[in-house]
């Protein structure tokens, strides 16, 4: 069957190449073989092709294996005289763009030999990278080979110079990469891949043809695959001839990698800085890593029993435990006014009474955390340890290893109580304040500078440095998906696709490199405190994990700048530009967008809490344990309040027969000691219980906690003994507030002092309230014990105290006519003494 073609192509000296090309235009006749089935190797066809275009010009030779045509390779016989095609259907174009150097170095008498293998190699068809992944033939594979003109091979590879070679024409598919195949039977893209339109435009000129064009150096079986989505992830930048191009190209010098080294500098530089800031802060003794090992306290937690009634809490003390025991382990301000019953009492009630919302918790939490951001600045330790150690959301944190340990720091925090309750209200009056302080306490490289207790500043400036650096080589790994291209690919091989699941990959595969190796570079770096039994032992261990630590570190870091640099050595010139738009934003992100972002957050929730409650900087949660006193709005109210204060403390005298009268009362008091006694002691003793306003009897049980098992606390419920019909006036009273019968309400403390008050009870002795108190103690590792019988409970309202003056005038005010001022710590005999010398006229 004779097919009428015509040929096309161009040439001109002035470029380096030639452009054999076929075309399906009939105009003249050529001869065409149709071999029968069992003849499907190239090599025959190609011998059978040889003897059919010595007899006619423009053979060609169809068989089961596809078709194929052969061209004199030769410089006079440039244009071809048959177009390969398949019979019946419009044929696909196949050219190829030979180096003129090639051409001018083969011999006489060989042919270039264009096989479409659309019998054994269809479109649609499987196949497998050398690399072990599957992958689909988007369009017939295409032998190109150079034969004599008996149909032998010759081999052409390692040139110089590209040969181009169109094997398909434009696809309406997605995707596609050039690869060959190998001598094993699988595909391979090691020194293929697609042509963009740049380089076929230097090299073909006018003779360029829309199309699929592969790149090579090689005469081979060419074929589009389609791979899967992390074909276009850029990986590979790591194969070796990629890398090579570190070395041949000039990448440094271009913007991007201008960009790239500036930070990589910046971030040895951090690295180097936060060491310096690590041994400052040993030189000055805030904290070394020595202070994490300690001879580690039994756990105190409270116990309030709230599922059974009058039960015991069984509290494990270990050393792993005892860090996380100081998120738990709090108790009261040690302020005296806020320890009397009357103020506990009312505060527990009211804590229960008042049951808060979500959104009230959520509030106070984002107060609480301005606060410590706030103090973390102007004590330049880092917000967690604070909250771990010093004061969090339920107050202050007492027996802190922290600052039991560090004498500097516990210097730093002594008089936080009423400094901390001023950064409280001020944060919560002044926005601006509020937004300063969130945006520089959550920068990133300022809080790399405060101290930590648990991990050194260079750790943490080495894992951001690797967070940052992560970002970046993910954001080169998977540039194809943002549409950047290497040069070793095009834009047709990896679009840009905006489906769910390509976007779901790569969010993936970001958590992964980034979150991954961050939180175990974290973890690794941690230190905890630990028993001083074992300091041998573990500091071993953490000499072992920071060399762990810094070893991960430095590969993590060297692998992600390797892939980073290799990146922009293989960047095509066109994509600089996109290039730095993606790495400026990753850069700017981490560096100032991510601390705005959480800038903006905080402050929208804490305007939206004090709108919805603005009582809480007035009236904050007693469990924070700050003391906020009510001010005026104005300086004239300021001025009024003040004038009536000093009216009434004016107006509270007290007449020299009271005076006389009281000294000699005190003397028969058992507590009083005139050369000891101090007025302290007489204020705690005897002014206080006797300026209580109402003279209600009570009876109270004192039971001594201070048992390890269930016998115990039967032994001890037996020996109590009850102390009925106590005047409140006559009397002190050892109220145990909230107390009530057994241990319903019973609140740990970590005070302990050598008091019984088993002993207490049977001599009936007065004593301090306070002292009682912190008498109570519930140490660690007890049983659950069971319930303390109880009477029937006996109730009455909390007495409030007045002043003893206003006692002993029957409430009426009484001018003083002298003042005398005295010291907690001065002998009361002596005070007396010159009140007494004072009244004389």
């Amino acid at each position: 069957m004779l097919v009428p073609p015509t040929f096309t192509v161009s040439t001109t000296s002035s470029t380096a190449w030639r452009t054999i090309s076929t075309s399906k235009t009939a105009t003249t006749s050529a001869l065409i073989i149709v071999m029968p089935d069992e003849v499907n190797n190239v090599q025959e066809i190609a011998q059978f092709l040889m003897s059919a275009s010595l007899d006619a010009e423009g053979a060609v030779v169809k068989s089961s294996a596809g078709t194929a045509s052969a061209v004199p390779f030769e410089e006079g016989n440039l244009l071809p005289r048959v177009s390969p095609h398949y019979v019946g259907t419009s044929a696909a174009n196949v050219s190829v763009g030979m180096p003129v150097q090639l051409l001018n170095q083969s011999e006489g008498g060989r042919f270039l030999i264009f096989t479409m293998l659309d019998g054994v190699m269809p479109e649609g068809q499987a196949a497998n990278l050398e690399s072990g992944k599957d992958v689909q033939l988007l369009a017939p594979a295409i032998d190109v080979s150079v034969t004599d003109s008996r149909g032998v091979r010759v081999p052409i590879g390692g040139l110089e110079q590209l040969i181009f070679i169109r094997v398909s024409a434009p696809l309406t598919e997605a995707g596609g990469v050039c690869a060959f195949l190998t001598d094993e039977g699988v595909w391979s893209r090691a020194g293929v891949h697609r042509a963009t339109e740049d380089e076929l435009a230097v090299a073909l000129g006018e003779d360029y043809a829309p199309g699929i064009w592969c790149s090579s150096t090689h005469l081979t079986i060419f074929a589009i695959l389609l791979e899967p989505v992390l074909a276009c992830t850029n990986l590979e930048v790591l194969s070796p001839q990629m890398l090579q191009r570190l070395l041949d190209s000039k990448w440094y010098r271009r913007t991007p990698g201008i960009l790239i080294i500036l930070t990589m500098l910046c971030c040895t530089v951090l690295v180097l800085l936060a060491a310096t800031a690590d041994r400052k802060v040993q030189s000055q003794h805030l904290w070394k890593q020595q202070f994490l090992l300690t001879a580690v306290p039994l756990v105190r937690a409270p116990c309030a029993c709230s599922g059974a009634k009058g039960a015991l809490v069984e509290v494990q003390s270990s050393p792993e435990a005892a860090d996380d025991a100081q998120h738990a382990v709090h108790s009261a301000p040690t302020d005296a006014s806020w320890r009397t019953p009357a103020t506990m009492a009312s505060a527990m009630s009211g804590a229960r009474g008042h049951a808060r919302s979500w959104a009230r918790r959520l509030g106070i939490k984002v107060l609480v955390r301005g606060t410590l951001q706030a103090l973390a600045a102007k004590l330049r330790v880092e917000e967690s340890s604070l909250r771990g150690h010093v004061w969090n959301g339920q107050g202050w944190v007492q027996g802190s290893l922290a600052v039991a340990k560090s004498k500097r720091l516990a210097q730093l925090t002594a008089n936080l109580d009423e400094e901390l309750s001023q950064i409280f209200t001020s944060l919560g009056h002044r926005r601006w304040l509020r937004v300063s302080v969130s945006l520089w306490a959550s920068h990133p490289l300022v809080s790399i500078f405060f101290v930590s207790f648990h991990i050194t500043s260079a750790k943490r400036a080495s894992i951001f440095a690797a967070f940052l650096s992560g970002s970046l080589a993910l954001s080169a790994l998977f540039m194809s998906a943002a549409g950047l291209t290497l040069d070793s690919t095009s834009d047709l091989e990896c679009p840009v696709d905006n489906s769910a699941w390509r976007f779901l990959v790569v969010g993936c595969a970001s958590m992964l490199l980034n979150a991954g190796p961050r939180v175990c570079l974290y973890r690794l770096g941690r230190r905890s405190f630990a028993s001083d039994a074992r300091a041998s032992s573990q500091r071993r261990a953490w000499q072992r994990d920071d060399a762990l630590f810094w070893l991960l570190a430095s590969l993590f870091l060297a692998a992600c700048w390797l892939l980073i640099c290799s990146f922009l050595a293989n960047l095509g010139q066109t994509d600089y530009w996109k290039c730095m738009l993606c790495f400026g934003t990753i850069i700017l992100g981490k560096l100032f967008f991510l601390p705005l972002g959480s800038m903006c957050f905080h402050l929208v929730l804490a305007e939206a809490t004090l709108l919805a409650f603005p009582s809480v900087l007035t009236a904050p949660p007693p469990e924070l344990g700050l003391h906020i006193e009510a001010k005026a709005d104005t300086k004239s109210q300021q001025s009024d309040v003040a004038r009536g204060k000093i009216v009434e403390l004016a107006n509270r005298g007290i007449r020299v027969r009271h005076l006389l009268d009281f000294y000699e009362k005190i003397l028969e008091l058992d507590f009083f000691d005139p050369g000891r006694s101090t007025t302290h002691d007489v204020v705690r003793h005897a002014i206080i219980p006797w300026s209580l306003s109402s003279t209600t009897r009570c009876d109270v049980d004192v039971v001594e906690v201070d048992v390890v098992d269930v016998a115990d606390v039967i032994d001890v419920v037996d020996e109590v003994e009850e102390v009925d019909d106590v005047s409140a006036i006559d009397e002190i009273v050892p109220e145990l507030t909230e107390f009530g019968r057994g241990f319903m309400e019973l609140k740990a403390v970590d005070a302990i002092i050598p008091l019984s008050l088993h002993d207490l009870s049977r001599s009936g002795d007065s004593f301090d309230i306070d002292e009682m108190l912190r008498a109570i103690e519930t140490k660690s590792q007890v049983n659950i014990a069971a319930p303390v019988p109880a009477k029937p409970a006996i109730t009455r309202e909390l007495q409030m105290g007045v002043a003893y003056a206003t006692v002993v005038n029957s409430s009426e005010p009484l001018a003083a006519l002298r003042m005398v001022t005295h010291g907690w710590g001065n002998i009361f005999r002596s005070l007396e003494a010159v009140a007494y010398h004072s009244s004389e006229p």
